[in-house]
């Protein structure tokens, strides 16, 4: 309100001013209830929710629903995004597109198709397109052209021509965008790489008791719970080895004890550092870590 009480200058969330006779009353009533805002005038709605929009009805404005198959609308009559699988028509409403279409500008083409159908481009004339399934067996994807794929099932990968998807390769997981190249390779499993240093797109059994090798077979990330990485003179991983007798833990280093086993406590040295020998605890004494 201004410094006079009775004069409102905005009307809370949810209320309007009042206007009569084409002028501001300085009173505030309550919106329409289809409203969310009405800020100019109480009787005529500014905002509406999702889903509806404006309609005159007996000189107020309401919010209406949207017509069907609307995803939003600035006014009830008229829709402005229809659905997916929709179009806008000419009378405001929204229209069906063909069969299995997600997106169409009218009802005799169709833009985008339903995942795991595409455009028959066959029988596709400058009126007409319609969708139909992707054309190869463990196809994914074929939006432009049913007979041409753009993605396989897990487990298989594209051939040279993009027309069939075929099996990937052993001991491989996904290969989606070609079948003779292994982008993810099973547990237990790296890429194997050729003497030049380039993946071959097989995948290779990881080297004994390694459990992760995925960047690459002939070496180990990560060794098998109570094996260590064994290093050579070059600092080069060349394997995985048992860790120290009574040691739990030695992932990094097999060679250095990051944890010992129960009842086991490290070995300190003459400078009181844990060395990584791992000795039974004093009797009755269950942790002397």
């Amino acid at each position: 309100c201004f410094t006079n009480s009775k004069v409102c200058k905005t009307c809370k969330a949810g209320y309007g001013p009042v206007i009569e006779n084409g002028k501001y009353t300085s009173n505030c009533a309550k919106c329409d209830d289809s409203c969310l805002q009405c800020n100019e005038d109480s009787t005529k709605c500014s905002e509406c929710p999702s889903g509806s929009g404006l309609k005159e009805v007996n000189g107020k404005l309401i919010c209406a629903p949207c017509p069907d198959n609307c995803k939003s609308c600035s006014y009830a009559s008229e829709c402005s995004d229809c659905k997916s699988g929709y179009y806008k028509a000419a009378d405001g409403k929204c229209a069906k597109c063909l069969e299995n279409c997600d997106f169409c500008r009218n009802g005799t083409g169709c833009s985008r198709c339903h995942p795991g159908f595409g455009i028959d481009q066959e029988n596709k004339d400058i009126l007409t397109s319609k969708c139909i399934k992707c054309k190869a067996s463990n196809c994914i994807s074929c939006t432009d052209d049913a007979a041409k794929c753009e993605q396989c099932e897990s487990g298989y990968g594209l051939n040279e021509l993009h027309d069939q998807c075929v099996k990937c390769p052993d001991n491989c997981i996904s290969c989606s965008y070609d079948n003779k190249l292994c982008s993810i390779c099973k547990d237990g499993y790296g890429y194997e790489i050729d003497s030049s240093g380039r993946r071959t797109g097989q995948c290779k059994a990881c080297m004994p008791h390694c459990s992760y090798c995925a960047a690459d077979s002939g070496s180990c990330a990560q060794c098998e719970e109570g094996y260590g990485i064994v290093l050579n003179s070059k600092g080069k991983i060349t394997g995985c080895s048992k860790c120290n007798d009574h040691c739990s833990s030695c992932s990094g280093d097999s060679k250095i004890c990051l944890k010992c086993e129960k009842g086991y406590g490290f070995v300190l040295n003459e400078k009181g550092f844990p060395t990584s020998e791992c000795r039974k605890c004093n009797d009755y004494c269950e942790n002397c870590e």
